[in-house]
């Protein structure tokens, strides 16, 4: 039995919320809290000829979020503020796309020192209540119920006292990362207000273990993932190594670029099914480059990368590829970390992997 299917049936909207409720009770024993509502309004981007037919209708999103801000005593990461985020989407047609629940972690990070504008992540869970099967065999979005979530947006604050109305700019993402197909995913910009609570503030007296930041660092990762790409067809491995080096730093941030080795064998998998194509070993290869953007958060680190190839069999339809990647290092050298590599926003592979840096 596929074991993706035995998580997907074993998800539901009580466990996300059960699961919500046991986190904001944590993050509710922390200083300097807010608490926020926000809602949007937008629409799916049908980024495959197939999915026009069934995008009929607008979308929204809904959400509430619990927010901490780190300590200000920290040398790393005291300017960003995080916490755990309770989303429902509704992408289209109810009865054809279904209904969306997350549990996202959130993370924020300030653009400039009045923090006013914030660069926002949100990664956790989706939970759809359709998916692809015999009978629902018009919706080829998603081919489970449970679903990687990924949001990124800009969001703009107004200061007042305690209540302080924002406005934000997102982009949501989420499906299977190509684990079991299909795997078309859901692409969804959402342009929306909310509203801030601001709890009394508590002075700061928490400090934090703090990964040691050093210039010209190295990172070696190494990365496993499944991957299907065409239903009901054989499941493949693929295999990452990447290099990267730092180029510029600040105390905040830094800057980044390095190469990237994918193995991917469902390439010949794929093509082996059309008796007149043939595939080479080397063609299993994929060879690329990035440039990357990482903000740290005491052991944990955030990177956003944009890349391409020089070679890739199928260039013609990945030129680029987008990658955000959570890393999380237990001593200055060692950590591990996941991934969700995309092609124009279309999940290409879940990476999950350990890293070692010098």
């Amino acid at each position: 039995m596929n074991i993706f299917k035995i998580f997907s049936n074993l998800a539901s909207m009580k466990h996300i919320v059960n699961l919500g409720v046991l986190i904001f009770y944590c993050l509710s024993l922390t200083p300097q809290k807010y608490v926020e509502v926000d809602g949007g309004y937008g629409f799916v981007v049908p980024h495959h000829a197939d999915m026009w037919y069934y995008l009929k209708d607008h979308s929204f999103r809904f959400s509430m979020n619990y927010i901490v801000k780190r300590s200000s005593m920290l040398n790393q990461g005291n300017n960003i503020f995080k916490g755990l985020s309770l989303q429902y989407i509704k992408a289209g047609e109810k009865d054809l796309v279904g209904s969306s629940f997350g549990l996202a972690y959130n993370l924020r990070f300030p653009l400039e020192r009045k923090k006013i504008f914030f660069l926002e992540t949100r990664v956790g869970i989706e939970y759809n209540t359709i998916k692809y099967t015999e009978e629902s065999f018009m919706f080829n979005a998603l081919g489970t119920h449970l679903n990687a979530l990924i949001c990124i947006g800009l969001l703009g604050r107004f200061s007042f006292y305690r209540w302080e109305p924002f406005v934000h700019l997102s982009w949501n993402h989420y499906s299977n990362g190509a684990v079991t197909m299909p795997n078309l995913g859901l692409n969804i910009p959402i342009l929306g207000v909310g509203i801030v609570y601001t709890f009394n503030q508590k002075p700061d007296s928490l400090v934090y273990g703090q990964n040691v930041r050093v210039p010209n660092l190295i990172d070696i990762s190494i990365s496993g993932s499944i991957k299907q790409r065409k239903y009901e067809g054989p499941h493949s491995p693929v295999f990452t190594l990447t290099l990267n080096k730092t180029f510029a730093f600040t105390q905040l941030s830094r800057w980044s670029g390095g190469l990237d080795f994918v193995y991917d064998q469902s390439i010949y998998d794929n093509l082996m099914l059309f008796k007149d194509t043939m595939v080479q070993s080397w063609d299993k290869l994929k060879i690329g480059y990035h440039l990357g953007w990482t903000y740290p958060v005491g052991w944990l680190e955030i990177t956003l990368e944009l890349g391409s190839y020089v070679k890739n069999f199928f260039f013609k339809k990945e030129q680029l590829f987008e990658r955000l990647s959570y890393r999380y290092f237990f001593s200055e050298r060692f950590g591990i970390y996941a991934a969700l590599r995309a092609h124009y926003f279309k999940a290409d592979v879940i990476e999950w992997g350990v890293i070692c840096r010098l």
